[in-house]
């Protein structure tokens, strides 16, 4: 028995940086075998002792490396192989002990975990924890009542959802690619660098979505550094639009940088998020209006485009048109491009992500360029129909 423990703890610490779910298995052998008894007594002083472990850290590696079992196990068998460790499924599973944290801390049983598993999965979004708990908040909100046992017997075939997803994505990016007029230019650099490559007062309209306050540990600094350059290359006839959070101090950093003509809103009623307990839940961002000293009047011919509200729903990874968490819809895009420029004139977006706005601006015959500093991202504009420059 001490054999066996030695065999499994020196796997657990030479795979430090492999798959999280390997150490979680090994622990759950070592408690279901008693491997920890004759040394440590109890597993939750195993736990402390020998990793450090408080016991809610413990079993909750424990009730993941569970849900990994039945979730695997539940595929059909064409989809799932096994490796030394144990099941390494073919289909899309929780990458880090954090995705599966929601899943483990807030929902009673197996049954409703995959369930909600496989919403975030049907989003088509680049998963994440933040994803994760937001399906887990619209369950629990719905009050849908799943069965354990029966459910995880039925469970859905993962990789029929995503062939179909695929499909859906692939015919939205032809149809996107048929309608530019011009090929968005992208770079790989960061905003600075992108920005420095234009002459001061050269284009028509800056418009961009650069990482807000929940990413960047100094947002004040942030927007000090990249902001103010970034106006200067705007014509005296041109606009500006940053989007940006609707955190209060994300909304301070960038109103004492620069101060705009007006504060704008997106408005979407199809995303919950978070549901916090203490305050109202934000289903809006801020988007920074600038007007240059010598632009003309806006050219909005239709009335439901004149409010500062405006109301568009969020991309739906669901239909296949959504690639980033904080992806903005191509059709408040397209109209705020249409309110401030005319064809020909030239938009850039330094925080390009992956695409949306550059793809806007092409297919109103504007001249688009853009960069961002996520090769990841870029690989996805390229795929929508952009080209690096």
């Amino acid at each position: 028995m001490a054999a066996s423990l030695k065999k499994l703890e020196n796997k657990m610490e030479t795979n430090q940086r492999a798959a999280w779910y390997v150490n979680s298995l090994i622990l759950l052998k070592i408690r279901d075998e008693g491997l920890h008894k004759k040394k440590y007594g109890t597993f939750e002083k195993y736990l402390d002792d020998r990793w450090g472990f408080g016991r809610d850290r413990g079993y909750r590696l424990i009730r993941a490396a569970e849900f990994m079992q039945i979730a695997v196990k539940n595929q059909p068998e064409n989809v799932a192989k096994k490796d030394k460790f144990g099941y390494i499924p073919e289909v899309i599973l929780p990458k880090n002990e954090g995705q599966c944290r929601p899943l483990i801390d807030k929902l009673k049983h197996n049954g409703e975990r995959i369930k909600v598993w496989a919403e975030v999965v049907g989003t088509g979004e680049k998963i994440n924890a933040e994803l994760v708990q937001t399906k887990v908040d619209d369950f629990l909100l719905s009050g849908e009542v799943v069965p354990d046992i029966e459910y995880v017997e039925t469970y859905i075939d993962l990789n029929k959802k995503k062939s179909q997803l695929e499909k859906a994505k692939a015919a939205i990016e032809a149809t996107l690619k048929s309608e530019l007029k011009t090929q968005p230019v992208v770079k790989c650099q960061d905003a600075n660098e992108l920005m420095s490559i234009f002459e001061d007062g050269s284009i028509d309209l800056l418009i961009t979505d650069p990482p807000y306050s929940t990413e960047i540990e100094d947002i004040k600094a942030f927007a000090e550094n990249w902001l103010p350059l970034a106006l200067k290359k705007v014509k005296s006839t041109g606009y500006a639009f940053v989007f940006i959070g609707a955190y209060p101090e994300e909304v301070q950093a960038y109103l004492n940088t620069a101060l705009p003509t007006q504060i704008l809103v997106w408005e979407y009623k199809n995303t919950l998020g978070q549901n916090p307990k203490d305050r109202y839940k934000l289903n809006y961002q801020s988007i920074l209006f600038y007007k240059m000293a010598d632009a003309g009047s806006l050219n909005i011919d239709i009335t439901n485009e004149q409010w500062a509200v405006q109301s568009i729903n969020a991309p739906d990874g669901r239909q296949g048109d959504r690639y980033h968490a904080w992806q903005k819809p191509i059709e408040i895009a397209e109209r705020l491009i249409r309110h401030t420029t005319k064809e020909n004139d030239i938009v850039v977006d330094p925080f390009c992500c992956t695409g949306t706005f550059l793809l806007a601006a092409s297919k109103l015959n504007r001249f688009a360029n853009g960069g961002d500093i996520s090769k990841e991202n870029l690989e996805i504009a390229l795929q929508r129909g952009c080209k690096i420059g």
